[in-house]
């Protein structure tokens, strides 16, 4: 430390610890005192005791009773300093010097030792060592603090995390918000001064106003993969033992605190709909592999997939024999199965709805907790009558045990609908190219979650798990391999281990849903490959039956009337009908395309005999528009300097969206009421075109 930094060191108030640890010499003095005191006054003897007995209390609570821990040899203390009190104030420490009596020397020099002995221990006390180097810490975040931009701020605690450090700090001495100083140039000017890639410092809100944590990651925090503890030869998380759909399934840790990764899909207001975005690559399918691990560990959850893509193969050999009910493969008839279980679903949820009042479900091994996974969903969700079934197993399932959880590539309605993602509660964002991606996904929570593709640094696996209302975190997911082919044994492993130890559903349920049900369970994934499996479990699977509706051993229709229906068209009818009423569809779409046909040659021929309008006149109803909008904008106090510092060196509406984290909408009007204004200006047109300061203007 240096000479500025030992002045502030010792102008710090100390605790009590310290202080009451600098005090046990000279009461050690002052009892000395009074034992000759009381010696020379005559003091009786059974005084002498209460006085010394009470006076070493007095010393021994003042001394250690309030640290913050107690050692065990108080009592000890307590009754040896009692007893030399009684013995000096009988005999006198310095009673006829010099000629001392025989016991004055040694109860004057065992006294010494001892006060020496409990003055070194109560200066290497863990709670005086603990309060000096948090003294040491404070004192040299004073000037830290000046060098990293956050002048006037004060250190709250410190952590040291496994990869750096991280800071709890004080923001309101710095005359700013702590929102201004997480979204300003902090985070770089850290970086800069302890020479370190920009991704590895982060500045953030603390939960508390006025609050901002600083974390610094000094080591790569993605070198080294984080194996599954089920996997792990030596895991430093125990997953053994019982558990319940209840508690969090845990996905993954924080490799900077070692905090774990959860993702609910169950708490005391009902299941929860989870959506998981990533770009190809971003390791979905890892994260839905450590779901699923933690679903079929529960005796109180099963597990339903569906998936359409060209994926599908890849689930039958993986996850399918641990599943209750599954729809995979590409074709047509997997988009009837598809069709079939989730009506089997919401049957579940209309027999659930009748049995239970609302609010009074709760996950059993007697009623498990259905967990209804979509992995691809865009190429489920392209089937319409699977796009509606999933919109009401979204908006009626959650009371009735019944989660929904997609993972797709983008936020759009091309991976669920409008109704689906307004249900949505749980969002795992990974690597993503755009941060619109993110907003589109997740709303308005999408402002609490970072960049991941920068915070990972590019690597796989990393996520932010965000939750309504319940704040974000951030780590990687467990793998359970080394490579993709490690992964896939290891989870077809674990799927045909646990395969025979799945709950069924409540008798009633399955009585309620009929002979659908049992045509489904007869025909999936598990009862074929438990019927082909050396091990039966003692159960005994129906024969699989032909996977053909009634309405397929009809009579064809007549030759004189052929009707060929498209998997289009198919796609948009109910699978169980019968032929005619088929045919009957068709004909109708064939009638709708030839009235869609027609009205889009009159749009065409609209289109040619609009009139002409001239390109100012466009450009001038849209100038005024503009004026318009930046009349009406309302641009925060706080983002008026920043915005102004952009202006300076010119910024466009994508960098100012960025920047603030706001849509491309608002960032326009932000721009524009500040040409209203005269503190801006365009410079150039289209894609190319800039905003600028005006020139002779300081801003605000």
């Amino acid at each position: 430390m240096g000479e500025d930094q030992v002045t502030q060191f010792a102008h710090l108030r100390k605790v009590p610890a310290e202080r009451w640890a600098g005090r046990v010499l000279p009461a050690s003095a002052a009892t000395w005192t009074a034992a000759e005191i009381m010696h020379l006054a005559a003091f009786p003897g059974a005084l002498d005791l209460s006085i010394a007995t009470a006076l070493a209390s007095a010393f021994a609570w003042g001394a250690s009773g309030r640290w913050e821990k107690i050692p065990r040899r108080l009592p000890w203390w307590i009754a040896g300093t009692g007893a030399w009190l009684t013995a000096a104030a009988a005999d006198g420490p310095l009673a006829r010097w010099p000629w001392p009596h025989p016991w004055c020397l040694p109860l004057t020099l065992g006294w010494g030792i001892a006060a020496i002995a409990a003055y070194r221990r109560a200066r290497y006390h863990p709670a005086v060592i603990e309060a000096q180097e948090w003294r040491q810490k404070r004192a040299r975040w004073l000037s830290q603090s000046r060098d990293w931009d956050m002048g006037g701020s004060h250190l709250l605690a410190h952590e040291d995390t496994r990869l750096g450090e991280a800071y709890d700090v004080d923001v309101r001495g710095t005359g700013k918000r702590a929102s201004q100083i997480a979204g300003s140039h902090v985070a770089e000017v850290i970086a800069e001064r302890e020479s370190l890639p920009l991704s590895r410092v982060r500045v953030t809100p603390h939960r508390l106003a006025g609050r901002v944590r600083v974390s610094i990651r000094r080591a790569d925090p993605w070198a080294d993969p984080i194996f599954h503890p089920v996997v792990a030869s030596d895991p430093e998380i125990d997953l053994t033992g019982p558990y319940s759909i209840t508690t969090a399934p845990l996905v993954g840790q924080d490799p900077e605190t070692g905090r774990t990764l959860e993702v609910p899909l169950w708490d005391d207001a009902g299941g929860k709909n989870v959506f998981i975005l990533g770009l190809k690559g971003a390791g979905k399918g890892v994260l839905l592999d450590n779901l699923s691990e933690r679903v079929t560990k529960a005796p109180d959850a099963l597990q339903i997939r569906v998936n359409l893509s060209v994926k599908a193969p890849q689930e039958v050999q993986r996850w399918g024999p641990a599943c209750h009910l599954t729809a995979l493969g590409t074709g047509q008839a997997a988009r009837e199965r598809a069709v079939r279980v989730l009506r089997v679903v919401n049957g579940i949820i209309e027999w659930r709805s009748r049995r239970y009042a609302t609010g009074q479900y709760d996950p059993s091994p007697e009623d498990p907790l259905l967990v209804v996974i979509f992995d691809e969903s865009d190429s489920a969700m392209a089937v319409p009558g699977v796009r509606k079934l999933a919109q009401d197993i979204a908006t009626k399932g959650r009371e009735y045990g019944v989660d929904l959880v997609r993972a797709g590539q983008r936020g759009t309605t091309d991976y669920g609908s409008a109704k689906i993602r307004s249900q949505d509660d749980v969002f795992c964002v990974g690597k993503v190219n755009r941060m619109g991606e993110v907003y589109h996904a997740a709303g308005s929570a999408g402002f609490s979650i970072p960049d991941m593709a920068a915070y990972g640094e590019g690597a796989a696996g990393v996520w932010a798990i965000a939750e309504l209302g319940g704040g974000c975190r951030l780590g990687r997911t467990w793998i359970l391999g080394e490579s993709r082919a490690a992964q896939a044994t290891a989870v077809a492993r674990i799927a045909r281990e646990r395969a025979f130890a799945q709950p069924e559903l409540h008798p009633d349920c399955a009585a309620f849903l009929g002979d659908t049900y049992a045509e489904l369970l007869a025909t999936d994934v598990f009862a074929e490959w438990a019927r082909d499996s050396a091990r039966g479990g003692g159960r005994e699977f129906p024969a699989a039956r032909p996977r053909v509706s009634p309405a397929r051993a009809e009579p064809e229709p007549e030759a004189s009337s052929p009707v060929t229906v498209t998997d289009s068209a198919i796609d948009y009818l109910d699978f169980d009908m019968d032929e005619t009423s088929r045919a009957r569809l068709a004909e109708i779409d064939r009638k709708l395309d030839g009235t869609r046909q027609i009205l889009n040659e009159e749009s065409a021929r609209m289109r040619e005999q609009a009139p002409t309008v001239p390109q100012d006149k466009i450009d001038a109803y849209f100038a005024e528009r503009w004026r318009q909008v930046g009349e009406q904008a309302q641009i925060p106090a706080e983002a008026r300097e920043p915005l102004i510092a952009l202006l300076r060196k010119g910024t466009t509406i994508g960098e100012v969206a960025e920047t603030f984290g706001i849509t491309k909408w608002i960032a326009r009007t932000w721009l524009e009421k500040l040409r209203n204004e005269k503190l801006a200006w365009i410079d150039g047109q289209g894609r190319g075109a800039r905003f600028r300061l005006t020139e002779g203007s300081d801003g605000p």
